[in-house]
């Protein structure tokens, strides 16, 4: 059954997505029609979070590549899916930041969204040294290995969320004992002083906050769970599935500008580091040692994202004869 917390999130962003709709009607995409005369873009509004994964959002718009494929796109400041949700709904944003599993629980709990285009994917292979998704430890906590973790606290941003559950399938695929493993949600601002004081043994740390704290001094890496589950989808940018529907053209050339984006943000740093520093207050040491996670160069595939629901099932959070719509969950072609 599904967690209390997962319930409480989703409950959360339902109950006020249903009150959306049900004062705004049908008719929510107020910049959902596609361009008129000749050379005039789509307006786009986008909400995400001030985060490593907006940086392909932030260099698309900053390169023209959103324009050269057709839109006018506004990006709106979000922080939870759980906020950014009624923005969805009712039409203030076009397209929101969300990971995956998250998505999926929505559509499951009746949320009509799905996937309008791909963004973070897990890498293929586990990094040698400092990665994206961190496990970090006190340097004094006598903890030097995995196992080490066994029957440990450690802290995270959310209970059930990717860093838990990425984690969680990391450390299992080294042979940890996860089961009396204690799960902290912790708010990201806070892990790293927490950690120093004793208050758990480990955190979940992503980029910048690992490269930060490694900065910082006091703490050291003991994983990465990059490759938790090996070139699965991570997060998405989720659209309503009636505004991907109404103009499957736009939706596609949607898609096609974020995949652009995200090559760019794979492979030129410069661009990267200069966009980070644009929208996140970083001092410049922290963005120059920042990992970034892989963004995807290719449609998410509904198959793709068969291990993520099996990991969902595996964990008691989607019950366990539960049958995802995978192909209306990934409708952009």
């Amino acid at each position: 059954m599904k967690s209390k917390t997962t319930r409480r999130i989703l409950a959360t962003a339902t109950a006020a997505a249903a009150l959306v709709l049900t004062s705004c009607g049908s008719s929510a995409n107020p910049s959902s029609e596609t361009a008129g005369a000749e050379g005039e873009l789509t307006a786009v509004t986008i909400s995400i979070p001030p985060s490593v994964f907006a940086a392909p959002m932030h260099l698309g718009l900053s390169e023209g590549i959103f324009e050269k494929h057709g839109f006018d796109v506004t990006l709106q400041p979000g922080t939870s899916m759980a906020e950014m949700m009624p923005l969805l709904m009712n039409g203030e944003s076009q397209y929101i930041f969300a990971d995956l599993h998250n998505t999926v629980i929505a559509k499951e709990e009746g949320m009509p969204i799905a996937v309008g285009a791909p963004n973070g994917v897990n890498a293929q292979t586990e990094p040698q040294e400092k990665g994206f998704a961190n496990l970090m430890v006190a340097e004094d906590s006598g903890i030097d290995q995995l196992k080490d973790l066994e029957g440990k606290k450690i802290g995270t941003n959310s209970i059930n969320g990717q860093a838990q559950l990425d984690n969680m399938s990391y450390l299992e695929s080294k042979g940890v004992d996860v089961s009396d493993i204690q799960w902290i949600a912790v708010p990201t601002q806070q892990a790293v002083a927490g950690l120093k004081q004793g208050q758990y043994d480990a955190i979940t740390i992503a980029e910048p906050g690992g490269s930060g704290a490694l900065l910082g001094g006091g703490v050291k890496l003991i994983g990465s769970a990059d490759a938790a589950i090996p070139g699965a989808p991570m997060f998405v940018l989720a659209a309503q599935e009636s505004y991907l529907q109404e103009d499957p053209e736009r939706a596609s050339r949607f898609q096609q500008a974020m995949i652009e984006a995200n090559k760019l943000t794979n492979t030129d740093r410069e661009a990267v580091e200069k966009s980070l520093g644009s929208f996140m207050d970083l001092p410049e040491e922290v963005i120059a040692a920042t990992v970034l996670p892989g963004f995807s160069e290719a449609p998410f595939e509904a198959a793709s994202a068969e291990p993520v629901i099996e990991r969902l099932k595996a964990q008691g959070i989607l019950p366990q004869d539960s049958t995802p719509d995978l192909d209306a969950l990934f409708p952009v072609k």
